[in-house]
């Protein structure tokens, strides 16, 4: 019986979304949930390079050294533009932002969210 309770409520929440977004309304607030920060873990190949805005050809913070598992604190909610989905750092490198899923070309960092606050 639980089962079925927990299947017909996510196909409500299903459909007050889609019905939500045929109107142009904001999602039902179960669905707009957005942590305040969160721990990420990357395993990259190759260099990784902080930005001080969430564009690839604005300045360069920092770079960051390939083969290595790095952790960082960044804010939960994500900016996405025309190359990708980036997050802000909060720790270490405060307001640094990196895009951690690239539109175009195929990144081979790994990313896992750890722990979400």
């Amino acid at each position: 019986a639980d089962s079925t309770r927990i299947r017909l409520g996510r196909i409500r929440c299903l459909v007050q979304a889609v019905e939500a977004m045929q109107k142009g309304e904001p999602f039902p607030e179960p669905l707009c949930y957005v942590p305040v920060k969160m721990n990420l873990e990357c395993q990259q190949e190759e260099p990784l390079h902080l930005y001080s805005t969430p564009k690839t050809d604005g300045k360069t913070v920092s770079q960051l050294p390939s083969g290595k598992t790095l952790k960082f604190v960044v804010k939960g909610k994500p900016r996405v533009n025309e190359e990708g989905l980036w997050v802000q750092l909060i720790s270490p490198y405060e307001d640094s932002w990196i895009l951690v899923q690239p539109f175009k070309s195929g990144s081979k960092a790994k990313w896992k969210i750890v722990k979400e606050e």
